[in-house]
């Protein structure tokens, strides 16, 4: 996942002013002769001046400079509405990731009323109205899509505020739009039909697409959940059990993919959005950018989640020995967090030192929530480097379990590898 460039002239540029629909030009035309900024005599609306008290100094910055931006193109007359619809959105994007939300609304509006033909503002508008729960979301969720006609992340999106709203017949419909679309779009899709389906008093159909969104994505948490309380309402509660404790087990948490939201995440400057974004480029692989996040996180504010993140993209980048010493820092400040404990035995063991890991890793699995698979894998691996074999092929069954448990199978196969070579006394101190 590579880093997004998200200036006003990049945003411009990547935002399709091709084929658009007679309805929409029809919509920049009434925006271009009839908006209220641009209709003649009369002033555009005032600039939104949010309180700065006690913000990061990097966000003040950032929203000082893009309303300055706003302000001068607002000054001059020779600017087209496209131009200074670009910026009231830009400014509009600051605000609202930084927690500005009743003044982002006024600024989408203003850059959706000066560029009609731009899909970004009214959906980020309907977004943000959606999450207020406020029933407008709609209105400019079809603005949108008038625009983007085939953006499915929308229809999910849409879909969710109409369940919200109890419009069940339309959610019903805007969700089977994305529901035959590329897995991580479908798995979404499936769900959100699942708890219509549910709210309409059919729980045999919820069952039916609750399985669908799992077979798109079995790490689908949310839904595995789902499939628990379904079991329960069908009289079925040991197997309503089994699926609760497999969705507590679920290491992933899987977010809708919506590259017009990434625009979006990009502009946030303070210590919640790099962390944030670097937590994201973890999820996608991409550790380089998820060190820089980190890096960029701590520079504003040095927390235990920041020198965690640090660390493990670190350790994930095979640089084990600059992660130590940031894995170290986070335990400090969060003794008691069971992730940065497996993070840290793990760097032990990658540095060779297994007697060092065993303790950690005990630590680590021993916490709520703590004995991962892929915890116990280290932790069997450390024994077994030790030559502590009957421990480690403990280790390992557990380890084995919670992996076939969690339906991670390439890892249940090499944990069952383990178990085999311990139980045989032919430790290998191969890495996990």
């Amino acid at each position: 996942m590579a880093a997004i460039d998200t200036s006003p002239r990049s945003l411009a540029q990547s935002s399709s002013k091709v084929g658009l629909t007679a309805l929409a030009m029809i919509l920049w035309l009434v925006g271009l002769l009839g908006s209220p900024t641009t209709g003649l005599g009369q002033a555009p609306p005032a600039l939104p001046n949010p309180d700065l008290t006690d913000v990061e100094a990097w966000v003040v910055a950032r929203l000082q400079e893009r309303r300055s931006q706003l302000a001068e193109l607002e000054k001059e007359s020779s600017h087209s509405t496209l131009v200074v619809g670009e910026a009231w959105g830009a400014y509009g994007m600051s605000l609202d990731v930084h927690g500005f939300k009743t003044e982002a609304l006024q600024c989408y509006e203003q850059a959706a009323n000066l560029d009609p033909t731009e899909r970004r503002w009214p959906y980020f508008r309907a977004i943000l109205l959606a999450e207020l729960s406020w029933p407008e979301a709609s209105e400019w969720f079809e603005r949108a899509r008038v625009l983007a006609p085939d953006y499915m992340p929308l229809n999910i999106r849409l879909g969710n505020h109409l369940l919200a709203a109890g419009d069940l017949a339309a959610a019903r419909a805007t969700f089977g739009a994305a529901s035959g679309t590329r897995r991580q779009l479908a798995t979404h899709a499936h769900l959100g039909l699942a708890r219509t389906a549910l709210a309409m008093g059919n729980p045999d159909d919820a069952m039916v697409q609750v399985r669908r969104a799992l077979a798109a994505e079995p790490r689908h948490r949310d839904a595995r959940s789902l499939l628990a309380e379904l079991l329960r309402q069908l009289g079925q509660p040991e197997q309503a059990e089994v699926e609760r404790q497999r969705a507590e087990r679920t290491e992933a948490s899987i977010g809708l993919p919506d590259p017009m939201a990434v625009t979006l995440f990009e502009e946030g400057v303070s210590s919640f959005w790099f962390h944030k974004r670097g937590r994201l480029y973890l999820t996608a692989g991409d550790f380089v950018h998820a060190a820089e996040e980190f890096r960029q996180a701590l520079e504003i504010a040095p927390r235990a989640e920041h020198h965690a993140g640090l660390g493990e993209a670190l350790l994930r980048l095979g640089k084990a020995e600059e992660a130590e010493p940031e894995l170290r820092a986070a335990i400090a400040l969060r003794p008691e967090s069971a992730p940065t404990l497996a993070h840290l035995g793990f760097a032990l063991w990658q540095l060779g030192k297994p007697e060092a890991a065993i303790p950690v890793l005990e630590q680590s699995v021993n916490l709520p929530q703590g004995d991962r698979a892929t915890a116990l894998d280290v932790l069997a691996a450390a024994y077994e480097a030790s030559g502590q074999l009957a421990q480690a092929a403990e280790t390992a069954r557990r380890a084995q379990a919670r992996a076939i448990a969690t339906e991670q199978t390439e890892l249940a196969r090499r944990i069952g590898a383990r178990l085999e070579r311990c139980l045989a006394g032919e430790p290998a101190g191969d890495q996990p």
